[in-house]
Formats: C-alpha cells, sequence, structure tokens
C-alpha cells in the first residue's frame, strides 16, 4: 500500500475524530483552537513531502501509522489545555517526524540531490543501519553531524567498487547530519534500519 495514501487516510480519520471530540464536548471551541491542529496538519503534510524525497522503501505497516494519527489525537487535545501551544507543538511535531523515520528507509539520489550534494539537515533516528552507496565509478559520501550522536565516518570508493552497492554499518544514537557527495555522476545512498 502507497504510504502516502495511508497518510492521508490517517489525517482524513484523525481530523473527522477531532471533529466528533467538539461535537461530544459540545463546546464552541475558538478559531485559535481550531487552527492549532490545522496548522500541524499543514506543517505535518509539509515535511512529510520533504521527507518522501529522501524515503521510498515503506517498513512499517498501515496500522503503524494509526500511532501517527493517536499522536495527533493526543496533541490536538494537549494543545487545547497547554499554557505554551508553541513549544508544545514544535515537540509533537518532532516526535511525528521521528515516528514516519522509523518507518522508512531513508534513501538518497543523484536524480533528486544532484551530482555533488549537501543534503540536510536529515535526522536519523537512534538504531543501527545497513548503509547502502552506489554508483557506477568513484564516490564519496561525508557526514557531518550536527547534533546528537552518531558516526561520522568519509566513505571512498574507487574503481567501481560501489558499482553493485557497496555496504557498511551505521550506527546512531539519534541524530542530525548533514550528508555531502562528491566525485559521481550518478549515486544513491540508502540506510536501511537493522535494529
Amino acid at each position: 500500500m502507497d504510504s502516502n495514501y495511508s497518510l492521508l487516510r490517517v489525517w482524513k480519520s484523525t481530523a473527522h475524530k477531532l471533529k466528533v471530540l467538539a461535537a461530544l464536548l459540545d463546546e464552541r471551541l475558538t478559531m485559535k483552537w481550531l487552527l492549532l491542529p490545522i496548522i500541524a496538519l499543514v506543517v505535518l503534510s509539509i515535511s512529510m513531502v520533504s521527507t518522501s524525497a529522501q524515503s521510498e522503501t515503506t517498513t512499517c505497516a498501515p496500522d503503524d501509522y494509526v500511532a501517527i494519527a493517536d499522536l495527533l489525537e493526543t496533541a490536538a487535545a494537549d494543545l487545547r489545555e497547554s499554557d505554551d501551544p508553541g513549544v508544545l507543538l514544535t515537540e509533537r511535531l518532532y516526535q511525528i517526524a521521528l515516528a514516519q523515520a522509523e518507518c522508512s528507509a531513508l534513501t538518497f539520489d543523484s536524480a533528486t540531490y544532484g551530482q555533488e550534494a549537501v543534503i540536510g539537515p536529515v535526522t536519523i533516528p537512534a538504531g543501527v543501519y545497513r548503509l547502502i552507496a552506489t554508483a557506477p565509478e568513484i564516490f564519496g559520501v561525508g557526514f557531518t553531524v550536527l547534533s546528537g550522536e552518531c558516526d561520522d565516518p568519509f566513505l571512498g570508493y574507487t574503481g567501481g567498487e560501489a558499482a553493485e552497492g557497496a555496504q557498511s554499518v551505521f550506527e546512531s544514537e539519534g541524530c542530525d547530519v548533514l550528508i555531502e557527495t562528491e566525485h559521481a555522476d550518478t549515486w544513491s545512498i540508502v540506510f536501511e534500519k537493522i535494529q
């Protein structure tokens, strides 16, 4: 099933649940409180569009997206009661982005980012990953850790070593990185979560 279709279903379901909840509570919500969940959904959809450019392989079942819907419902309720909804909204959006990253193999390629690119910042959730670098000739990949803790290797491949996909282990405690590629016209990098 297409992950974007699943997310759309989850968002529509969540919006419907919020309307039902408001009707059951028989409260008149001010425009401010109605707009906060809508703003959250818009920001989430924008982040998902940018994430979809970097992630193509979905590793979660459709039921896993229910957790994201539950997080949205909880966030909406918490936002209504919060004294500082802006900070709370930022925290919830970060949690949602991490949940999406957990469900996707992070994929980057030259068709999307160009021949020599600086990509990011990219959030790599905690875990152990199989990093697969593919390029027909010479290829270099470097990482700059911006926050959190994770590996920051420089991977260099010559003479077609990565033509079939060279693999390395990448460990993250949860970090934000910049990824820099060089020396290849056509390339791809995939982070497959092992655990």
